[in-house]
C-alpha cells in the first residue's frame, strides 16, 4: 500500500488528519479510524 502524498493536501485536510491521529492516541486506540476523522471533521470550523 501506498503513503498519501500529504503535499497535495489542502491545510484544512491535514489538520483534520492531525486532529484525528490526536483523538485516537488519547483514547488509547492503536490505530487512527473513519470515527476519529469524523469527530475531527465534525468540530473543525467551517471557514
Amino acid at each position: 500500500m501506498d503513503m498519501m502524498d500529504t503535499q497535495k493536501f489542502t491545510k484544512k485536510s491535514l489538520s483534520a488528519l492531525n486532529n484525528a491521529y490526536i483523538y485516537a492516541v488519547r483514547r488509547k486506540n492503536s490505530e487512527m479510524s473513519t470515527v476519529h476523522l469524523l469527530s475531527a471533521l465534525t468540530l473543525q470550523k467551517m471557514v
